[in-house]
């Protein structure tokens, strides 16, 4: 199934919160996620300090796919 709609059902909209966020990775901290968006490796929030589903899908997707660099030895 698609992380889009899996998102938007858990959620119930198109946009999430930091909190939202936060619990998607684990509990990471907001700032650690916002550090993650200035470096450019993490979605941008929206004008609203929301982030869209579709991003933070996408960049779950990719996250899950890309091969962890502690698994490689």
């Amino acid at each position: 199934m698609n992380t889009v709609f899996l998102l938007m059902a858990q959620f119930g909209s198109a946009t999430l919160t930091i909190d939202q966020v936060r619990m998607l990775l684990g509990g990471k901290a907001a700032k650690t996620i916002y550090n993650r968006v200035s470096a450019g490796t993490f979605p941008r929030p929206t004008i609203d300090g929301v982030w869209l589903v579709q991003d933070v899908a996408e960049y779950l997707d990719r996250s899950k796919s890309a091969p962890h660099a502690r698994n490689a030895a």
